[in-house]
């Protein structure tokens, strides 16, 4: 151990960036919703039952990057250079692994997950376009 000092100060700066990062990254839902609010209740409902959906796949990045964190933040403090970096390229490969398994998941199975949430004709169409289109862009998410 290096000495550090704990104080309340260091703790906030530490806790004040996750607690943000926690919110912004349910915030998307949210204004997804005050988006659509004017296309029409279809849309609206289609958002509201994918929120489960997104979840699900909010969990699958998060697995990485818990993982990631705590390991990274050892390597940091070991002080090999060498063996963080190759720490940091596997957090990278796998959030990229996790991104490939989340699109390419939403892109096939779309009209399936759409069709088990049940919903009206309409909402179901709506519902199943936003997540192909969630897969095909949403693989950037996990690099966030």
């Amino acid at each position: 151990m290096r000495g550090l000092e704990v104080t309340w100060k260091s703790l906030l700066a530490l806790a004040i960036p996750s607690m943000a990062s926690s919110l912004l990254n349910n915030l998307y839902r949210v204004v997804d919703q005050y988006f659509v609010q004017w296309i029409g209740t279809p849309a609206q409902a289609a958002l509201s039952s994918s929120t489960f959906v997104l979840i699900a796949a909010y969990a699958l990045f998060i697995l990485v990057s818990a993982g990631a964190g705590p390991l990274i933040a050892r390597r940091t403090g070991e002080g090999n250079q060498e063996r963080l970096e190759r720490t940091i390229r596997a957090a990278i490969s796998a959030a990229f692994v996790a991104s490939l398994f989340f699109s390419t998941s939403l892109m096939l199975a779309a009209e399936p997950i759409a069709g088990s949430l049940g919903g009206t004709e309409e909402s179901l169409k709506a519902l199943e376009t936003y997540l192909f289109w969630l897969g095909a862009s949403g693989w950037m998410m996990a690099f966030g």
